[in-house]
This record gives structure tokens, C-alpha cells and sequence, in this order.
């Protein structure tokens, strides 16, 4: 039994995919740069404590200040604070905004008359554990598109309209299409909150699209990945991914064969989708201009503004997908600030990547954060401090990097 694992084992690396083979996408950072450091310390009755124990809350840090020059070109320098590339931090939601772009790239290259943002899509259940999107209504079948997907996705961080959005591209075109633009170490191999295996996140669900006239424009059968993919941060072995995420060791996930998504490649893919022209070619999304400006609508979305009546304020408040700035608290936002990002929170860890622009004050800057709220070892059922850790480290560091460029003298 022990060799036949460690044949299939064998056979898992071959599928690991172009690590090797891809140049990887560089940012140059000044790591653990005295900038960070020093804004930090700057409050030390807020940070300290986080400082004090940095490692044990995992936290990442990316600062970037953006300078415009005479021509209103950008110009950008980057900081970190934390990155750890053999540190593995659980992505959650974070990868749902590759998941955006490289549906767009889709749909612009299948080029079907007919087959747009509003073009009514229905999700099929194929098998395993594929269920039907939309679900009938009083007998009938009823339809979504790519663009309600889209907004539910990023509006809400809605994870149903990811799986269908994974769905459509399929776990190998996804993964396969970030290898080639520079992002040899991204896995995006599962939907999000389902119960399905490995091996079923695998096969994607058929997928059609129909006009008006319920005529089908596009069908996309069942597809399968014939290779198998899982997080090469874990390439020892299964015994090795036996994660600390979980605090309840009877419950404890198994992190092989899910999503990974280093913070400093998504800020790059938020980077490259803003201001396309700072990346190089091969790194950059292929869409189209209108394509874009739908995605950073989306980007800096309110909950109320998604799908009109859909989403009760109350549990949806306007910074719901805001944890850097205001912790997803519902206090009254600043209408002059814009923030174009995207969050995850999962296995108490929170992540947000974000450009945040304010033109009354002349700010313009971009910033990423994640940390873990460890909480008290499992023992409530909720046993992680999003409340009390992690919501209030997140808004304070959004606060003191957008005084810092309010207070900053451009170049």
C-alpha cells in the first residue's frame, strides 16, 4: 500500500505544472523596508503588539507609492514587510480576482456573436457533486449571465458565483493561462465552500449559453483535467500539509490539493489589471478597455450598488468587502475615497489587496496586507479574533498609510 502512494505521489509531481520552466514575475522590493517599519512604530500603542509578535500573526505587508510625473505617467516603488514564499497562507476569497480577468480573457476569445456579459448562462450538473445554477423555479428553467456572476463575485465576495465562474473556465485553462503570464507558483485547483473531493473539483460542470429566443449560442460539455495539480508548497507529501489553519485538530483540513495565491501576486494582477502598461506584456490580461473599466467598477463596489435590493444593508454594509480603511465596520464612509480591491477571510486568516485613490487629497497608493487572528486554540466554535485581532489591525493600516500619502510629498 505505502509504495503504491508513493507511486501516485511520483506521478502527482509530474503534474505539478512550468514552475521550473517559467520566468516568474519579479516585483523589487524593499523587504522589510525601514518605510513600513517606521510607520509602524509611528503608533506604537496600535501596532506594537502586532509587532511584537509579527510571526505568530503571519503578517504580510506591500506598500506601494506611486508618483505621477509632468506627462501623468505613474511611477511606483515598492515596500513589503513579512513575504514569505515557503510560508503557506490559506487565499480564500483572494483568488476570485484572477478568477474576474480570466473571465473576461474567455469570453473576448471564444468571440460568439451573440455571447456577451448579459447573455443568459445556466450551469448543468454533469456529475459527482455538480449542482445547477440557476435552480428551476415553479418548474422552469431560469438563467444567470457572466456579468451578474461577476458582480455577486466581487460585489459580495459571493463564493457560488466563483464556483460557476470556475466552472466555466475549467481547473486546467485556469491554471495553465496564469503559468504562461508569470505566475508559476498559483494554484487555483477548488471551488470555494463545497464538499466536493480533489478529484471532483477537477471536472467542471457543462455550461450553456442561449439568446432571447432560448436558442443555444454557445454549450460547453463536462470537462475533466487530465492532470493533477495540488499546492507544491506541500511537496513532501500529504503528512506535511496537515495545517495549523484549523484549530480543531478532529476537523483539521488537508491543504495539498488547495488554492494558493501569494499576497505579492495578487497586488501584481491588481497592478497589471490598473495600470496595464507598468507590467511586462506577457503578465498583462487580455481584455479590452471596456473590459477593464467594468472590473474596476466592480472592484470598488458597494454591496447596495450590486444587484439593487438583493442584499440587506445590514449584513451587507457598504465596506463589507473593506477590511483595510474601515474593518468592514458600518461606520459612514468617505465618498471622496475610492478603493479598488478585493479580501478573502478563511481559517482566521484575512487578506486585502487594494489601490486606494482619494483626488481631493492627491492620494494614490496601493496596499496589501494579510494576518492571521490565531484565537483561543479551538475551544468556542468560532475560534478565530477576526473582531478583536484581525478587523482592527486591518482598518488601522489602512488609516496610517492613507495619512502617510496625504502627508507625503509627491515627486
Amino acid at each position: 500500500m505505502k509504495f503504491l502512494l508513493r507511486v501516485l505521489f511520483f506521478l502527482c509531481l509530474l503534474s505539478l505544472g512550468p514552475v521550473s520552466a517559467q520566468a516568474r514575475n519579479e516585483i523589487k522590493f524593499q523587504k522589510d523596508s525601514h518605510v513600513i517599519v517606521k510607520l509602524l512604530k509611528s503608533k506604537p500603542d496600535i501596532f506594537k503588539p502586532y509587532l511584537d509578535h509579527a510571526r505568530k500573526y503571519k503578517i504580510r505587508i506591500i506598500y506601494t507609492q506611486i508618483d505621477r510625473d509632468a506627462k501623468n505617467q505613474p511611477h511606483f516603488k515598492h515596500h513589503s514587510f513579512g513575504l514569505n514564499r515557503s510560508s503557506y497562507l490559506y487565499p480564500a476569497s483572494v483568488v476570485k480576482l484572477p478568477t474576474a480577468a480570466l473571465t473576461l480573457e474567455k469570453m473576448r476569445k471564444l468571440n460568439i456573436p451573440g455571447l456577451d456579459l448579459n447573455t443568459n448562462m445556466r450551469t448543468e450538473a454533469g456529475s459527482g457533486c455538480q449542482t445547477q445554477d440557476p435552480q428551476p423555479q415553479n418548474g422552469l428553467r431560469t438563467f444567470s449571465s457572466l456579468g451578474s456572476h461577476l458582480r455577486r463575485m466581487l460585489g459580495v465576495s459571493d463564493d457560488n458565483a466563483y464556483n460557476r465562474l470556475y466552472e466555466f473556465l475549467g481547473q486546467a485553462k485556469i491554471n495553465d493561462r496564469l503559468w504562461a503570464m508569470g505566475y508559476p507558483d498559483v494554484r487555483i485547483l477548488t471551488r470555494l465552500e463545497t464538499s466536493c473531493s480533489p478529484a471532483e473539483h477537477r471536472i467542471t460542470n457543462p455550461v450553456i449559453f442561449v439568446d432571447t429566443d432560448s436558442r443555444v449560442i454557445y454549450s460547453q460539455p463536462l470537462v475533466k483535467n487530465p492532470r493533477i495539480f495540488f499546492n507544491p508548497l506541500f511537496a513532501h507529501g500529504p503528512k506535511d500539509a496537515a495545517h495549523q489553519f484549523q484549530k480543531n485538530k478532529k476537523k483539521r483540513r488537508n491543504f495539498v490539493f488547495s488554492n494558493l495565491l501569494f499576497l505579492e501576486d495578487a497586488h501584481l494582477m491588481l497592478q497589471s489589471l490598473i495600470f496595464p502598461e507598468s507590467v511586462p506584456v506577457k503578465a498583462r490580461f487580455k481584455i479590452t478597455r471596456e473590459d477593464r473599466e467594468f472590473l474596476m467598477n466592480l472592484l470598488s463596489m458597494k454591496p447596495r450598488d450590486c444587484l439593487g435590493s438583493e442584499y440587506d444593508p445590514k449584513e451587507y454594509p457598504d465596506s463589507y468587502c473593506n477590511y483595510l480603511l474601515y474593518g468592514q465596520d458600518d461606520a459612514p464612509q468617505d465618498e471622496a475615497v475610492k478603493i479598488y480591491n478585493v479580501v478573502g477571510m478563511a481559517y482566521g486568516l484575512m487578506h486585502d489587496a487594494a489601490y486606494i485613490t482619494d483626488e481631493k487629497n492627491g492620494v494614490e497608493f496601493m496596499l496589501s496586507a494579510s494576518i492571521y487572528t490565531s484565537g483561543n486554540g479551538g475551544k468556542d466554535e468560532d475560534p478565530y479574533e477576526y473582531a478583536l485581532v484581525g478587523k482592527p489591525f486591518m482598518k488601522e493600516l489602512g488609516r496610517l498609510f492613507y495619512e502617510h500619502e496625504r502627508a507625503r510629498r509627491k515627486n
